[in-house]
């Protein structure tokens, strides 16, 4: 994914954002300040009980951008084919 982004983030599709890309899954959005620290804790204590495989396969990316008005715009999407992402298991427990 990194160098998907890379090789795409040259030329007329350049751009200086204000934080390093990560690939990432969101899990939720506009949250209460005040509901955070629980939810999180929900999350990590689920996760760690759940006896499945922590993996899964992304079959295709999609590319978004967040409009003013706090709206996300698909812009596109591409097939990957079967690559297992596996990192969700560190952020989720780190």
């Amino acid at each position: 994914m990194r160098r998907i982004h890379a090789a795409l983030n040259m030329g007329g599709l350049y751009f200086q954002e204000p934080f390093s890309y990560h690939p990432h899954i969101t899990l939720a959005q506009n949250l209460k300040p005040d509901e955070l620290d629980e939810l999180v804790s929900a999350a990590r204590a689920r996760w760690a009980e759940c006896s499945s495989p922590k993996k899964f396969c992304a079959e295709k990316i999609v590319f978004v951008q967040n409009t003013r008005r706090n709206e996300w715009l698909d812009l596109g999407e591409c097939s990957l084919g079967h690559s297992e992402v596996t990192s969700i298991t560190d952020r989720l427990v780190g």
